[in-house]
């Protein structure tokens, strides 16, 4: 009953807001502007049928976050959950997913690791370098191929830059400790040069600290760089990045009896990717791509002998892609070679090669209505030949609000670790079948003036789920095809400028929220250690207002405060209230310095059983470009 009175809530809303909407501003924000990243089928926001997020530069700028991990926590139907500070080790999921069902990308390159899904948020990629993040909910194989079972993350660094110079310089302090145990802090670096059509762009971040808790200090040194040159007949870029990763890994994984466990994940990958325009209405697009990881894990840091794994894996993958436009559709089609390796002292040596194809099709039948068919074609020595088809509209009724749908099919291969890791603690499982997941989705999505709005109600059944359970305490964690799992729910998100009169000019209000129903599961006695403590509800409101603007003949300054509030209720009853805030004074685009406050509440809470993370903490920063 809670779960229907929460999604008539958000249907009213949703007209209420509308209604607004139409009364303001006369300027249209068009649905045609912005454009998803694909390296397959860009799509306009105007045509596609799923449930998406953009997260801007400007976005980034204004929130309290110092990673990409927190920045994801405040979007709705994304669960974050963090093991450690500052980004040292966290999963992600998306509306009840598990954390290896979301694929990750970077400019379209996967950062799926073959060793385990706990690796994928290893992002070589420092905050300063990112034009904007889409967040795309649903399973979409069709589109992205594996992995894209609860959703997709696509994390889109910055192309071309007017800024030759810039850094940032921040610190933290934990609330109740000293500095000697709770102060955290970091240095970024940005740059960037132009000449004769080439692009040259790099950042570098470096992480220090002593963390929140006892062992979880941390070091971290995150680098990437972007070379491109665009022309008439197409354009090239070479990227890539790394991240090393040292940190205290207390309680991480075995906890109570890891509490001085230590750990070190060094993460590269690199992508050549080259578009030719073969004519006005045809496309090439190949990208050639690698990534490696090293992973090694210390049970006890003072006597690294008695338990310790090592693990390297290499991820290549070479895919094509060709596109023709026509009058009024566009065809897809394209072809990809995965090969995954691994060499480790617990799991074993092991290679396992991947070949998928996928069309797919966009038409417009009538002036603003557009359907999406498509499929992709998987081979494997494990799986066989599998075909996963989906489908997707967008109805565009006025020039403001559209209705759009999807129906998605995919699929997750077992990770070398689901398959063959083993240790006191866990057992391995070799006869694991791979998990397969459909989705269907109805939304409505509205942009008019200062005010856009999209609510849905989905459906996602998982077959042949794949968790870590256990019937006693006393027992191994041992990975199995635990149930079949449907989730019903809904999600919704607004946002407002200059919604009430007595709030200064460019005021912003962001409201998104995302309720689950896991009444559909049934997993017999067994205890679970990841799959059942995803969030049943969740609620994000975030209010920025400008507090003072100043203005000269050289530069205009202004005073920013952020507020959010975050409320999260999970499956194992631990329901929590967070609240951040960001004061910020800008001194034209030149530099700013701002105060981070961070769970100011002081509340004790729990993303992971084991792990009780940061209580209140402030930071203090300062950035400037030259």
């Amino acid at each position: 009953m809670q779960f229907f009175s929460r999604v008539l809530f958000a249907i009213f809303a949703l007209f209420a807001f509308q209604t607004y909407g139409q009364n303001g501003a006369d300027s249209v924000e068009s649905l045609n502007e912005i454009q998803l990243s694909s390296n397959r089928m860009p799509v306009n926001l105007s045509e596609t049928g799923m449930h998406y997020t953009i997260i801007t530069a400007k976005d980034i700028k204004h929130l309290p976050v110092q990673n990409v991990n927190e920045l994801l926590a405040y979007v709705s139907g994304v669960d974050i959950r963090q093991r450690g500070p500052m980004g040292t080790q966290a999963d992600i999921g998306i509306r009840g997913s598990t954390f290896d069902q979301v694929l990750v990308m970077v400019d379209g390159v996967r950062m799926s690791d073959p060793q385990t899904g706990h690796h994928q948020m290893n992002l070589p990629v420092p905050l300063q370098m990112i034009e904007r993040i889409e967040i795309i909910r649903g399973t979409a194989a069709r589109r992205y191929g594996l992995n894209a079972l609860g959703g997709v993350v696509n994390i889109i660094t910055k192309k071309t830059s007017d800024t030759p110079f810039a850094f940032e310089a921040f610190g933290m302090q934990v609330s109740g400790l000293s500095p000697n145990e709770g102060l955290n802090g970091g240095l970024r670096l940005f740059g960037s040069h132009a000449s004769q059509g080439w692009n040259f762009m790099g950042g570098a971040e470096g992480l220090r600290g002593n963390g929140y808790r006892q062992n979880t200090d941390f070091e971290q040194l995150r680098t990437y760089v972007k070379v491109s040159k665009e022309s008439e007949i197409g354009s090239f870029s070479l990227f890539g990045g790394s991240n090393n990763n040292a940190f205290g890994a207390g309680l991480f994984y075995a906890a109570p009896r890891d509490s001085n466990a230590r750990e070190t994940v060094n993460t590269q990958f690199m992508n050549a990717q080259l578009v030719a325009h073969l004519s006005p209405v045809d496309k090439l697009t190949v990208n050639a791509s690698s990534r490696w990881n090293y992973d090694h894990y210390i049970f006890t840091k003072v006597n690294p002998t008695l338990y310790q794994n090592k693990h390297q894996n290499q991820a290549i993958q070479i895919e094509a892609s060709y596109l023709h436009e026509f009058q009024d559709s566009r065809l897809s089609l394209g072809f990809e070679s995965r090969s995954e390796r691994i060499r480790s002292n617990n799991l074993g040596d092991h290679q396992r090669e991947i070949v998928g194809a996928y069309g797919e099709y966009i038409k417009e039948w009538f002036p603003d209505f557009t359907t999406t068919f498509g499929a992709y074609a998987l081979h494997t020595d494990f799986v066989g030949f599998q075909v996963y088809p989906g489908a997707e509209f967008q109805w565009r009724w006025t020039e403001s609000s559209a209705l759009w749908g999807n129906l998605g099919t995919g699929q997750r291969l077992p990770t070398y670790t689901d398959w063959y890791y083993r240790d006191p603690a866990n057992s391995s499982n070799p006869n694991l079948k791979s998990e397969r997941a459909q989705n269907s989705e109805l939304g409505y999505r509205f942009q008019k003036g200062l005010v856009s709005a999209q609510i849905s109600v989905f459906q996602k059944s998982y077959t042949d789920m794949i968790d870590w359970v256990r019937s006693s305490p006393n027992e191994p964690w041992t990975p199995n095809n635990i149930a079949n799992l449907t989730f019903r729910g809904a999600e919704w998100e607004f946002k407002a400028r200059d919604f009430m009169p007595v709030l200064p000019e460019n005021s912003e209000l962001v409201f998104n929220a995302c309720v689950l129903d896991d009444s559909e599961f049934d997993n017999g006695e067994n205890l679970s250690k990841n799959a059942l403590n995803f969030m049943t509800y969740q609620q994000n409101t975030r209010l920025s207002v400008k507090l003072w603007e100043g203005e000269s003949a050289e530069y205009q300054s202004g005073v920013y405060l952020t507020g959010i509030w975050r409320l999260v209720k999970r499956t194992n009853g631990n329901a929590y209230h967070l609240f951040d805030a960001k004061l910020e004074f800008s001194r034209g685009k030149s530099w700013n310095a701002y105060v981070n406050f961070m769970n100011i509440a002081n509340t004790q809470y729990r993303e992971i059983a084991s792990v009780p993370l940061m209580p209140r903490w402030f930071g203090l920063g300062i950035a400037a470009k030259i």
